[in-house]
C-alpha cells in the first residue's frame, strides 16, 4: 500500500468524522459506521457506501474485511445456533490476547450497528469472562466513540 492511499484513506476518514454531525448535533450517519470510520474497522455492514466497486481502501483498515467477516460469521453462527460464547472462549477461538483490542472494536461495531439482542451481548459480557477493557461493548454510543485524538 503506497504512501498516497493512506494518505487519502486518513483524509476521507477525517473528513467524515469532523463532519458527521448537524448543527444541533445529531449525526447524519448510523453509529456503527462511524465507530467503523474512528477506529479503523473494515465497514461491512455498510459496505454500500462505494456501491458498485470493490472498497479503494480495503487494505489501508486497522481490522480487515477478513478478520471482520470472519468473526460476524462466526458470531451469527453461534446466535442462531443459540449457543454465543464469553468473550474469553472468543479470545481464544481467534488469536488470544493478540487480537484482544479488535475483538473489542468488532462487538462494539456491532453493538452499535444493531447487530444481535441483549441477551448476545449480556453472554459474551458474562462475569469473569471477560477483560474489564470489554465492559464498554454495549454502553450507549457517545462522541467519544468518534474521536479522533
Amino acid at each position: 500500500m503506497s504512501n498516497e492511499l493512506k494518505a487519502v484513506f486518513e483524509s476521507h476518514r477525517m473528513q467524515i468524522l469532523l463532519n458527521c454531525q448537524d448543527p444541533s448535533g445529531d449525526l447524519k450517519l448510523p453509529e456503527g459506521f462511524l465507530y467503523s470510520v474512528a477506529a479503523g474497522i473494515y465497514p461491512i455492514f455498510d459496505e454500500s457506501w462505494c456501491v458498485g466497486e470493490q472498497d479503494p481502501f480495503s487494505d489501508c483498515y486497522r481490522v480487515g474485511k477478513e478478520f471482520v467477516d470472519q468473526l460476524v460469521t462466526h458470531l451469527d453462527k453461534k446466535w442462531l445456533e443459540k449457543a454465543v460464547p464469553t468473550f474469553y472462549q472468543l479470545e481464544g477461538e481467534f488469536g488470544g490476547r493478540a487480537k484482544r483490542v479488535e475483538l473489542i472494536q468488532v462487538l462494539r461495531y456491532c453493538f452499535l450497528s444493531d447487530k444481535f439482542d441483549p441477551d448476545f451481548y449480556d453472554t459474551v459480557l458474562t462475569a469473569s469472562e471477560h477483560p474489564v477493557e470489554a465492559n464498554g461493548i454495549n454502553r450507549p454510543f457517545s462522541n467519544d466513540d468518534i474521536s479522533i485524538l
